[in-house]
């Protein structure tokens, strides 16, 4: 069992020159981190498998990558997405954050704790103040095209064998094309801003296939109606208990303004005839 990893060299975001201690998007704030040496969020997940338990970080080791979410629309609190060339993972912080989407920024670890929550990688109890420095702005990773029976089967032979396999898409930003939300979920809003409680909204594609997209109550979207009509929809992918649900950035990116095509409903009664 590893109790510490080496150092791994790999490709790294470009770094912006330290020409101001003003804390910007582009200019990193006093704490640079130096020294540290580098890993990749795909060893971190292995180092995590392979050791069972949390594991608080005392080496000196920074991560690079692009923040994919943050929380500025309130469908999260005090965490953030961030991906880079070898996967993806949920940063959660001590407190609220100004990072944006589209940051690329590098994290010091030590002081981190590296755990699994309900199958979910995380780095936890991040101090924006004193763990992450914003190395540029502006780097909207694309999504991965993705369909719901694609997911549903790698995440099946994840479950099969978790202590081997990852579920190589968890937090990354995937799109579905050609889904609509179900019929029955046509009079629904995101979630309920009244009460402020979090809701499933079930979605499908034209083959079929059903999931569904989980909504903060506190989101600043939640009491937004959703759309009736098909189209795309770019997410975060994530789990709970041994089953997927699916994160939506902004109600801009659930694009389903076109003609609805065949659901669920449709495809059996074809599939009947």
């Amino acid at each position: 069992m590893r109790k510490t990893i080496k150092a791994i060299l790999v490709g790294v975001f470009a770094i912006s020159a330290i020409t101001a201690c003003e804390k910007e998007p582009d200019s990193p704030p006093i704490n640079t981190i130096t020294g540290s040496q580098l890993i990749t969020i795909d060893s971190l997940k292995g180092w995590q498998r392979s050791v069972g338990d949390a594991i608080l970080i005392t080496d000196t080791l920074s991560v690079y990558g692009i923040v994919t979410m943050d929380e500025s629309n309130g469908n999260i609190y005090k965490n953030i997405y961030f991906q880079d060339h070898t996967g993806a993972i949920n940063v959660r912080f001590t407190s609220g954050t100004d990072l944006v989407q589209g940051d690329s920024i590098r994290i010091g670890l030590t002081g981190v704790t590296l755990n699994n929550f309900n199958g979910v990688y995380q780095l936890d109890g991040v101090e924006e103040a004193t763990n992450v420095v914003v190395q540029s702005a502006g780097h909207d990773l694309p999504a991965i095209a993705a369909t719901i029976d694609q997911m549903e089967t790698a995440y099946a032979a994840y479950l099969a064998d978790e202590a081997i396999v990852d579920f190589e898409y968890q937090s990354m930003l995937i799109k579905f094309n050609n889904v609509q939300f179900k019929t029955s979920e046509l009079l629904n809003t995101y979630a309920d801003e009244i009460t402020q409680s979090s809701e499933n909204r079930l979605f499908e594609d034209f083959d079929g296939f059903t999931t569904f997209i989980r909504t903060s109550g506190f989101a600043n979207f939640a009491g937004d109606s959703l759309p009736k009509g098909a189209g795309s929809m770019v997410c975060l992918v994530s789990e709970f208990n041994d089953e997927l649900q699916y994160i939506l950035r902004s109600p801009e990116e659930a694009n389903m303004h076109g003609p609805r095509g065949p659901g669920e409903l449709l495809v059996k009664d074809f599939n009947d005839e």
